[in-house]
């Protein structure tokens, strides 16, 4: 578990997350887990989602060396449905970010382009590098993600003083 960098702030539907290739991996092949459960609650408007086309390519890549024909065809819907917006990678990321793998600096330089808030990542070495020797944006997996930072966007509440829970966000996805 990390620590959260600015954690005593709430979120909202604009607070940026930046999703890296792992978690794009991800929910194409679990679309209960959650992965796929921040993206849709990205879809419902609760944040802002965003990912870089360096990123994109390395799912795509992912999906297409481990996956089957039916995975791609997922992975498509999933690009097509998701409201993901394109982060700009500054030139030479590995020269400007030193701290961090070389091979992973375009995810870092991508999400503080779209100066995310978070950077939703199932890479447990790049999560340690970024919170360790870079720090914002905070990275965090997405079960770390739904469990601690979640219940502090504005709307949560609301919807949970009133029964119901975000579509996305049910006891069984």
């Amino acid at each position: 578990m990390c620590c959260l960098l600015g954690s005593d702030m709430a979120v909202d539907h604009a607070t940026p997350l930046f999703f890296d290739a792992t978690c794009l991996y991800a929910a194409t092949h679990s679309p209960t887990g959650g992965s796929a459960r921040l993206i849709r609650l990205c879809r419902l408007g609760w944040f802002a989602g965003w990912a870089s086309q360096l990123v994109m390519v390395e799912a795509e890549r992912a999906v297409r060396r481990k996956g089957m024909a039916a995975t791609l065809v997922e992975y498509e819907r999933l690009l097509r449905f998701a409201p993901l917006q394109y982060a700009p990678v500054p030139v030479s990321p590995a020269t400007r970010y030193p701290g961090i793998n070389p091979k992973d600096a375009h995810v870092y330089a991508a999400a503080r382009a779209c100066n995310a808030r978070y950077l939703i990542t199932l890479d447990k070495r790049l999560a340690d590098e970024i919170n360790v020797l870079a720090g914002d944006p905070t990275a965090i997996s997405p079960g770390d993600f739904l469990q601690q930072v979640l219940p502090t966007h504005l709307d949560y509440a609301m919807e949970s003083t009133a029964g119901q829970r975000p579509e996305g966000d049910d006891a069984e996805t």
